[in-house]
């Protein structure tokens, strides 16, 4: 007859292989789990880069509306609209090009949710505002050499303001998978990466006002 002893240890054999195996499938399920979610965030992170730039396309559509009813001038820190009214901020430019409650849902990069934050998520490039130009000096498009490469609107840093004075790249914020959508002075969005700032262009010299 079998030992008790010989029973006690072939129990205790089998006890520890389902233990291991237990292990083993905790295991798996753990890593499935995490990678499960690193492949959700990241088509996550990917729609919502994507959404970015279908708001930044919206907003260039605006602006090139309103270029188009101010002989080719960007907007200036005291803009006209066509209504007769009067707006000071680029934002209510833009909202006034578009249907009523679209700039709610669009003006601001859906990567950001805080509502204050949001306020501040695009940037307008601050040296095509000629804030501090005369009327005289307005920036238009013509005065451009480069604006294929020129930034208009922008993923920027939060915490700030949403218009880019300093007139460099140090106010992008590569949010987006270390990239950074840009709306470009000929309306064109596209992503980049932090080694495209050695191209993109931020401050022009003004060569001529309107006329």
């Amino acid at each position: 007859m079998r030992g008790i002893e010989t029973i006690q240890n072939e129990n205790a054999a089998t006890y520890g292989g389902s233990s291991m195996i237990g292990l083993i499938v905790l295991g798996v399920i753990v890593l499935l789990a995490i990678l499960t979610g690193v492949v959700i965030r990241s088509r996550t992170q990917s729609r919502l880069a994507v959404q970015c730039e279908a708001n930044l396309m919206r907003i260039g559509e605006a602006l090139q509306m309103y270029t188009a009813d101010h002989r080719g001038a960007l907007p200036w820190e005291d803009n006209d609209l066509k209504d007769g009214s009067r707006v000071s901020s680029w934002r209510d430019v833009v909202s006034n090009y578009l249907d009523p409650g679209e700039f709610e849902r669009i003006g601001y990069c859906p990567s950001i949710t805080d509502e204050v934050d949001q306020l501040e998520a695009y940037r307008y490039n601050g040296d095509l505002m000629g804030e501090s130009q005369p009327k005289s000096m307005w920036r238009r498009l013509d005065t451009l050499t480069l604006p294929e490469k020129t930034a208009l609107v922008f993923d920027g840093d939060v915490g700030g303001s949403n218009i880019s004075m300093k007139g460099d790249s140090k106010d992008m914020d590569f949010r987006h998978k270390d990239r950074c959508n840009v709306l470009f002075a000929d309306f064109h969005v596209a992503p980049t990466v932090k080694s495209d700032r050695t191209w993109i262009v931020f401050k022009e010299d003004i060569e001529k006002g309107l006329k």
